[in-house]
């Protein structure tokens, strides 16, 4: 797939900055296929690219500054980390494992989609090893965990607000059950100075509350918040395909440098 490559320079050394007490998790970036299931795809590359959170692993990617940073390189598609487990079709349609996507359609061949014991194989090889490490990371003096994504800008039909135009950027603290709103609001107010935007345009839980990653963590001591930056911020038109990004004005190169800012900012506030 003949992506667009973005390259974030960063300086380099060890007296450049204290790196920050926050884990970040980007489970929906990645494009690759397993292999158990290459033979059996009938999505085409740009159908396959359409489902992924378009360039959160290069709009989030502060692995340079954060103590703990995780992406995946599978596709959602194929395999959903933020989903629970054992969630398959039929009975479940948008689980970890799926047969359809968010626009209705089919994924594998007829009659081809992974039974229970292959969806089980890939559950074991390829979703349990990043939870595992996710679930080890906090206790390595995690302050706070983000679930980091990216949202179409105008839902897609099978989405909840189908149709709808959504927020340029949406934080989820499961209604106060994972983070603190006080701690929730706190974090809008730095990337809204951050990214020279009027907080009114960064909703909180709403379209989404937080999914299972923000829940599964954000039930201890350490409060988690999913972010969800609306691909109008850098794709023009707020479409999916690679060709649509945004030209000089980089807008993932933008993101990437506010996103480090806001949480600069954030932390400052708490010395």
């Amino acid at each position: 797939m003949a992506l667009i490559a973005v390259v974030i320079i960063r300086p380099t050394g060890t007296s450049f900055m204290k790196k920050l007490p926050v884990l970040m998790s980007v489970p929906h970036g990645g494009l690759s296929i397993p292999l158990e299931l290459a033979d059996i795809v009938v999505l085409d590359e740009w159908e396959i690219f359409g489902e992924a959170d378009a360039y959160t692993r290069d709009i989030y990617d502060l692995s340079a500054s954060v103590r703990k940073w995780y992406d995946f390189d599978i596709a959602r598609v194929f395999i959903d980390l933020n989903r629970p487990p054992h969630t398959f079709p039929p009975e479940v349609t948008d689980g970890v494992i799926k047969d359809i996507t968010t626009y209705g359609v089919k994924i594998y061949k007829e009659g081809s989609g992974p039974g229970p014991e292959l969806a089980g194989t890939l559950v074991k090889k390829y979703y349990k090893p990043y939870h595992d490490r996710l679930g080890e990371a906090m206790d390595d003096g995690i302050e706070l965990g983000l679930d980091c994504h990216s949202m179409a800008a105008i839902a897609p039909p099978t989405a909840r607000d189908a149709g709808s135009e959504r927020p340029l950027i949406c934080l989820g603290d499961v209604h106060g059950d994972t983070c603190p709103r006080e701690t929730t609001t706190d974090f809008r107010k730095c990337l809204a100075e951050a990214l020279d935007m009027d907080e009114k345009q960064i909703s909180i839980n709403r379209p989404f509350a937080g999914g299972h990653i923000t829940r599964t963590y954000g039930s201890g001591k350490v409060p988690w918040i999913q972010i969800e930056i609306s691909r109008a911020l850098y794709l023009d038109p707020p479409g999916s395909h690679p060709s649509a990004i945004n030209g000089s004005d980089n807008g993932i190169v933008k993101l990437n440098k506010a996103l480090e800012k806001a949480l600069r900012l954030f932390f400052k506030q708490l010395t």
